[in-house]
């Protein structure tokens, strides 16, 4: 089964400062930036194990419907 991680949002978007510097915007766009880009995989493992459990439970009712004619070999 495939494990989907969720990311956590950059601090200093809810942080109760304002940025001091350009530096601190800086750092601050990149971790947003990061985050985003982190979201959109976290996004694409969710949609790829939502297809793997589809696929899956797809070969089970096939496999049972396989059992229920009476076969006994039903891969």
């Amino acid at each position: 089964m495939l494990y989907c991680s969720e990311p956590d949002p950059p601090s200093c978007v809810d942080s109760f400062y304002t940025f001091d510097d350009q530096s601190s915007f800086d750092r601050c766009r990149r971790e947003l930036q990061s985050y985003l880009t982190e979201v959109s995989d976290y996004r694409a493992c969710l949609m790829t194990a939502a297809n793997d459990s589809a696929d899956e439970a797809t070969d089970l009712v096939e496999r049972f419907n396989c059992k229920a004619e009476g076969n006994s070999f039903c891969p």
